[in-house]
């Protein structure tokens, strides 16, 4: 009867040893398998990653961009702001006046253009007015004569010349004496 027992041991243990070898074997494959996919899984995650950094650099740029072009906006709508105020209050030398004024104008949290002044913020239309006031000589000449004069313009040797003869068909005298008169005005319009 021992020689059952042993037997049945015999088989249990050959049992345990091929179920052993079989874990084995399964181990050993996967491991295997893992370092054959694992380079590859290096190398595709590294992918991944050189992609991600790709977009991030690329979302980035856009932002910037996209800060710049608001910048950008802003600034326009300011000048256009300010040039429009110029003009209202009958400025002539617009990028002039806008160069002197340009750097004391912001926006406020209402989105209102005003300039700080010692009183708190003032509006950009009192200051403009407040500007041109202050400075005639970004405004057109003043024009000469009193109560009686008329909307003709003269040239230097007191001769006048009416607009309204401007006409197609000129003779070339005609011509000559309105672009003599033109110059005249021009050179005194810039004079001042």
């Amino acid at each position: 009867m021992s020689e059952p027992k042993e037997n049945e041991g015999a088989k249990a243990l050959a049992g345990q040893d091929i179920r052993g070898l079989v874990q084995e074997a399964i181990q050993e494959f996967l491991r295997h398998k893992q370092q054959e996919t694992e380079p590859a899984h290096r190398a595709e995650l590294q992918e991944e990653r050189r992609r991600r950094e790709q977009l991030e650099s690329q979302v980035r740029e856009l932002l910037q961009k996209t800060r710049e072009s608001e910048l950008e906006v802003a600034r326009a709508r300011m000048t256009g702001a300010v040039r429009d105020e110029l003009q209202k209050q009958g400025v002539t030398k617009l990028d002039l006046a806008f160069r002197v004024i340009k750097d004391d104008i912001r926006q406020s949290e209402h989105g209102d253009y005003v300039v700080r002044g010692r009183d708190g913020d003032v509006a950009l239309q009192d200051y403009v007015k407040k500007f041109v006031d202050e400075n005639p000589e970004f405004l057109p000449p003043r024009i000469k004569g009193g109560s009686g004069s008329s909307g003709m313009a003269g040239d230097a040797t007191g001769a006048r010349f009416d607009l309204d003869a401007i006409r197609p068909g000129m003779s070339e005298e005609e011509r000559r004496q309105v672009h003599a008169a033109i110059a005249n005005l021009a050179s005194q319009t810039f004079k001042s």
